[in-house]
């Protein structure tokens, strides 16, 4: 047989007895009527309870927070309680490049810190440090006094720049950076700028440029094979990521009110009574009054459980040994009335509150918790091609960044946001390395090398397309070579293939052949040659005239480029034919 069923109760009985096993203690059922020890309880009339008191009770601590987490309490500061936010200490993998240093190879590598504070905060941020180094939050436990009214945000940030190019400023610690900042503020303005991904150009030139080679650079090896510029940062990389957003909202006020849950009685049974704290508690306590006698020692609902709240009320004589105390939730207590008190209706209990309030308190909308990755890609946005004679590595677009005044990478879309960022004040040592250049060993760099050994001899200063060279002389011969080109964005037959001949004076020209609309027509005539003397132009062909074969066998160039030819034919007259460089 149950005579009292519920979780922690357990009663048996047989022909031999009964056994009673109570592992909590117990309240009268306040629906149900039943049996205890064999007598008979009439079920009471159902008692109406009051609301749920809100669960706004005082602040306190996240004993285990996630990584980023943030929780406001009242922490003292300057012997004032006051309201602090807790940002829970965490983990971040981030990508850091080379930039702006990537002329020769735009490397970027994996790192991990931990974030032990914030390192950049508004005027209106206090740090409040308490110490305790096995804290999970920052500032052993402390936190961040607000002060006034609005929204804060707390974020974290990276930029990809620094490398020692930033004098020592924020981007050049080469970190990611938690900042607690208020809307509006300067502080605000300056990380909230366009991010994305960094990027970088280059450019190729057609003709030959001076100074990329090994002797001019101080490397190894020939840069680019003197076609190609150094490559050149045109926008810093930059990531913002909100944590979390604290608002200022009107603190509730922090009060206490008593109310009677069941009236005792012989068939009610005990007087349950309920104590509940609401509101954002800042200070202050509550004394309780039973009858005309009130309580000599007070209690606290910040710090104190139910069983200081049964020994508050044990101070009054009447009460004492006749009230027990259990905690119902957070800020709530149940006093039932027994023993010398049991089954009588004792009236509520007057609360004499001292309690006090804040006028302002700070709500949290967490955006993200956990470990923290941020990848910033460096990547390669555009190869422009020019055809510009006499450039020299001196004036290659990367040197001119550098060198750009009143600051340097002026030439960088972004700068002035990454100058700005890098002007922030900002607190030091807020991170531990666990994986960069140093921690926990020396990276091995591995940079990709796009030199080339010999890559700028062997080849003219002033190559371009139909280009004649002299390959070589021997025995009264000469053999000469033409570099490609196109006629009408065709290729002429025959551009890979030397033609040796006598040493002496000849002209080298293309054969431009017409045939039933196509000029110049795709076939075996359309090709290079070397002859004595110049052809004619027919209506079948047009010979260009592209270099004179000197006696000496030196060659004079004429066409400096490929081409654009048209044939005009007009009545019985010669075709004529106009060419033009491309």
């Amino acid at each position: 047989m149950s005579l009292q069923p519920g979780d922690g109760y357990t009663f048996s009985a047989s022909s031999s007895g009964f056994t009673l096993d109570i592992q909590k203690p117990w309240i009268p059922p306040a629906g149900d009527g039943g049996l205890v020890l064999g007598f008979a309880i009439p079920k009471p009339p159902d008692v109406p309870l009051p609301p749920d008191p809100p669960a706004v009770v005082t602040p306190g601590t996240v004993e285990e927070p996630q990584q980023f987490q943030c929780n406001v309490m009242a922490l003292p500061v300057s012997g004032t309680p006051t309201p602090v936010l807790q940002v829970a200490k965490g983990s971040v993998t981030y990508t850091h490049s080379l930039m702006p240093l990537i002329k020769r190879a735009p490397y970027t590598d994996h790192r991990q810190a931990l974030m032990n504070f914030a390192s950049v905060l508004s005027s209106s941020v206090t740090p409040v440090i308490v110490g305790d180094s096995s804290s999970p939050w920052m500032l052993g436990g402390g936190g961040y006094a607000l002060t006034g009214e609005g929204r804060w945000y707390v974020t974290l940030t990276k930029w990809d720049a620094g490398n020692g190019e930033f004098t020592g400023g924020l981007l050049d610690q080469n970190l990611p950076w938690v900042s607690i900042v208020k809307e509006g503020s300067t502080q605000f303005d300056k990380l909230f700028v366009d991010a994305g991904p960094s990027l970088y150009e280059n450019q190729m030139n057609v003709q030959k440029m001076e100074g990329y080679d090994a002797a001019s650079t101080g490397l190894a090896t020939d840069w680019g094979h003197c076609h190609t510029t150094w490559f050149n940062p045109r926008f810093f990389g930059h990531h913002v990521r909100v944590l979390a957003i604290i608002d200022s909202t009107p603190a509730e006020p922090s009060v206490v009110a008593v109310n009677v849950l069941r009236a005792g009685g012989s068939t009610a049974g005990n007087t349950i009574q309920q104590v509940a704290f609401t509101g954002i508690y800042k200070g202050g306590a509550v004394t309780f009054t039973h009858a005309t006698a009130t309580t000599t020692s007070s209690f606290n609902p910040a710090t104190q459980s139910a069983y200081d709240l049964q020994e508050c009320l044990n101070t009054i004589p009447a009460l004492k040994g006749n009230v027990y105390v259990q905690q119902a939730a957070k800020g709530v207590f149940q006093v039932e009335f027994t023993n010398g008190m049991k089954n009588t209706d004792v009236a509520a209990l007057i609360a004499n509150s001292s309690l006090t309030s804040f006028t302002t308190w700070y709500s949290v909308q967490q955006c993200h918790v956990g470990s923290q990755d941020i990848v910033i890609p460096c990547e390669l946005n555009s190869t422009q091609l020019m055809n510009v004679a006499g450039v020299t590595e001196a004036e290659d677009p990367y040197n001119l960044n550098a060198a750009t005044t009143p600051v340097k990478w002026a030439n960088v879309v972004n700068y002035e946001d990454a100058y700005a960022a890098n002007g922030l004040t900002f607190i030091p040592s807020w991170a531990t390395p666990v994986i960069d250049d140093v921690t926990p060993r020396d990276f091995t760099k591995r940079f990709l090398d796009y030199g080339e050994v010999s890559g700028c001899t062997e080849e003219p200063t002033d190559m371009h397309p139909f280009l004649v060279m002299l390959d070589s002389t021997s025995g009264g011969n000469s053999t000469y070579s033409i570099i490609s080109g196109t006629v009408n964005n065709l290729v002429p037959n025959g551009m890979g293939t030397p033609i040796t001949v006598t040493t002496g004076a000849y002209f080298a020209y293309l054969k431009l052949p017409y045939v039933s609309g196509n000029f110049p027509a795709n076939n075996t005539d359309f090709k290079w040659e070397i002859a004595a003397t110049m052809p004619t132009d027919t209506d079948a062909f047009a010979y260009v005239k592209v270099a004179d074969i000197n006696p000496d066998g030196s060659v004079s160039q004429f066409v400096t480029g490929s081409l654009w030819s048209d044939r005009i034919k007009m009545g019985t007259q010669t075709a004529r034919y106009y060419h033009a460089r491309i």
